[in-house]
């Protein structure tokens, strides 16, 4: 006996009940149990459509594992796109491609898990396709309306920068010339001229800001000119 303490006292004092943590630890663990073998048999039952379909090429199996992955896999092809036309097509093409490659299919993953590879490389194709289709008819759409006129207006630019080209001091000239029409480097055009990089620099400067006044003045004077030509023949 310690200090009053009997034996028959202890004997009698109770064991700790299981806490809240611990119970709330049971309950979540019953939940995971529970929605895994719901997942086991989900793909237990996948696996037999796809036997089924690999073997037997069953299609009333295809149109039952259809249906069963339809609301999973569109909804992760959502994901990728907004475009219900095109997630429909997606998922219609993945099917086809698990009616063809069922015979493929190894078992080394979940039924689902290969569907949605499936599923991920067949749409980002569709996309990319979709993609290169609009850039192309966009490409078309801007060649139709703008051949005619963007060929007039090179012609007419090229002809104002010629002149205005004119207006530059030679060595201005040579420099911009050089590194626009060329392609030299400043350093190279520095060499090329037997001038300091800093001159060539300075040179180049000027020579923008003079042809871009030059040409700005020509382009102005041949709208004047322009609007009065059509004066003179209304």
């Amino acid at each position: 006996m310690i200090h009053g303490i009997s034996k028959s006292t202890v004997n009698v004092i109770p064991m700790p009940s299981m806490t809240a943590f611990e119970k709330t630890g049971s309950t979540e663990k019953q939940v995971k149990d529970s929605a895994n073998n719901v997942i086991q048999l989900a793909d237990k039952r996948e696996r037999q459509l796809i036997e089924r379909i690999a073997i037997q090429r069953d299609q009333d199996a295809l149109e039952v594992l259809y249906t069963m992955l339809r609301s999973r896999v569109c909804g992760f092809l959502r994901r990728l796109t907004h475009d219900n036309t095109l997630i429909d097509e997606a998922y219609n093409e993945v099917m086809y491609q698990v009616w063809s490659k069922a015979a493929q299919f190894k078992g080394n993953a979940k039924v689902s898990s290969w569907v949605f590879t499936i599923a991920y490389r067949t749409c980002l194709g569709m996309l990319k396709k979709q993609n290169k289709q609009y850039e192309l008819q966009d490409q078309l759409e801007m060649i139709e309306e703008q051949v005619t006129e963007d060929h007039v207006q090179q012609l007419v630019e090229s002809r104002i920068i010629e002149r205005a080209l004119l207006e530059l001091a030679p060595k201005q000239r040579m420099v911009l010339e050089l590194n626009y029409y060329m392609g030299f480097s400043l350093p190279e055009i520095a060499e090329i001229t037997h001038s300091g990089l800093n001159t060539v620099k300075a040179r180049l400067r000027y020579a923008r800001h003079k042809l871009r006044d030059v040409v700005e003045l020509m382009e102005s004077d041949q709208s004047v000119s322009r609007f009065a030509a059509q004066g003179e023949l209304l």
